[in-house]
């Protein structure tokens, strides 16, 4: 072998850390590194003349003894103090930041919580508030439809009270085609004792009230005389606050009036029920002789039984029968009665006419002089059952609005019970019904 051979070739920089300094061989895995100059060696090549430290460090032949100059001494203490300090330092400022840290942490939370808290508010309020613009809106629709229908009244009230005006005005010469606007029993019964008069020949209530004014002097028989109105047939209403005025009333008329008049006194009619899902015909006896025995409560509270009508629906039956006051408070309580193999629903029933050919009221499709309607688009040319049009509009409603120009919800058939036409006609049945014992 050549002399160069045996020459060892110092390897790159880059690659010192590879070699062992000792042996000059590869390291492959397995090493110890000097502290100082951070050589390499095999822990194979490692010698007395290593200073070892740990499995891992050593001091090299070239560092073992020497020495530490004054100045690098110095160096290494202060290194040392600087060292400490700053790791006091960090020790001290990662506690600050882990408590400030641990403070945002909780303002987080806070925050989070009341976020979370005013986001439900929020929702709520939201709720409650559309709530309230929708309950508002309705009532004041509501109050406003009211207020529609009672200056409906009120117009109709002046109208009558001119008219009556000129009637009892001697100095007014009224020809014949002028007829005053005649109110129902109702209208001028609200409330009042009454005694209606009819003439039993033909005359207009004009001349009845002549009559009357004539005979009967109010101031004699000591009453107070609250209303004096015309109805159809030559009829008149004569009202006072009280029985006693009113059967002295009566009376007097009946003495002074009776052979050209009939004199009676309106008296209120008893309430009536409907009953429903009854599974067969009865008559009268049946019906009344069913609900005695088994419903207990109501035997011995019957007196008064009238049956109107009983009339076969779809599958079963129904019933409108008019009874005493007591039966009819109990009847409306229980809500329900036993009939034969029947438990059968029961409420109160209004005797209100209603044309089933243009949907208006006081009259049958027989006296009906409007013209057929459809009863649900309130459109002419068709009827109910041919009808299809997706609107729904109250005819009713709209022949308000056309008579008084009102703007009201028309977005209802006519057979809606909410109805404020409906309900007055409602009202109406109830001020001529006897509600107490």
């Amino acid at each position: 072998m050549s002399d160069d051979a045996d020459v060892f070739t110092e390897p790159p920089l880059s690659q010192t850390e590879n070699w062992c300094r000792k042996c000059k061989k590869k390291v492959s895995v397995a090493y110890i590194k000097c502290i100082n100059c951070d050589k390499v060696y095999h822990r194979s090549c490692v010698g007395k003349n290593f200073e070892i430290i740990n499995e891992n460090e050593l001091k090299c032949h070239e560092h073992r003894d020497r020495k530490l100059s004054k100045t690098e001494a110095q160096k290494c203490d202060s290194l040392e103090v600087t060292e400490s300090d700053i790791v006091k330092k960090l020790r001290l400022e990662n506690e600050y930041l882990k408590i400030e840290v641990n403070k945002l942490k909780l303002e987080i939370n806070t925050l989070k919580s009341q976020i979370q808290q005013g986001q439900s508010n929020f929702k709520q309020n939201i709720e409650v508030s559309s709530d309230l613009n929708s309950g508002i809106l309705s009532s004041l629709e509501m109050f406003k439809n009211e207020i529609y229908l009672k200056l409906e009244g009120l117009h109709e009230e002046i109208k009558l009270c001119k008219n009556n005006q000129r009637s009892s005005d001697p100095g007014n010469d009224k020809t014949a085609s002028e007829k005053p606007i005649m109110r129902s029993y109702s209208d001028v019964t609200k409330n009042k004792e009454v005694v209606v008069t009819q003439p039993k020949k033909n005359q207009t209530s004009s001349d009845t009230l002549q009559v009357v004014q004539e005979i009967l002097k109010p101031h004699e028989m000591e009453v107070g005389i609250t209303q004096l109105k015309k109805l159809k047939n030559g009829s008149i209403v004569i009202g006072c606050n009280k029985k006693e005025e009113i059967n002295k009333l009566q009376n007097e008329a009946h003495q002074k009036l009776g052979n050209n008049y009939s004199i009676k006194k309106l008296e209120l009619q008893k309430p009536k029920i409907k009953i429903i899902g009854i599974t067969e015909m009865l008559n009268v006896a049946e019906l009344k002789d069913c609900i005695e025995k088994q419903n207990p409560t109501l035997k011995p509270l019957i007196s008064f039984w009238k049956m109107h009508v009983i009339k076969k629906m779809k599958t079963k039956y129904m019933a409108i029968v008019e009874t005493d006051v007591l039966t009819f408070h109990e009847v409306c309580k229980l809500g329900q009665v036993n009939i034969k193999w029947g438990y059968c629903k029961v409420f109160e029933h209004f005797s209100i006419r209603r044309c089933l050919n243009c949907g208006g009221y006081k009259h049958s499709s027989l006296q009906c002089k409007n013209g057929k309607i459809c009863l649900k688009c309130s459109e002419k040319g068709h009827e109910l059952k041919t009808c299809t049009n997706d609107t729904i509009k109250c005819v009713n409603y709209l022949r308000a609005q056309e008579k008084l120009g009102l703007q009201l919800n028309v977005d209802h058939t006519c057979f809606d019970r909410n109805c404020k036409v409906y309900q007055r006609y409602v009202e109406e049945e109830k001020r001529q019904t006897n509600y107490t014992a």
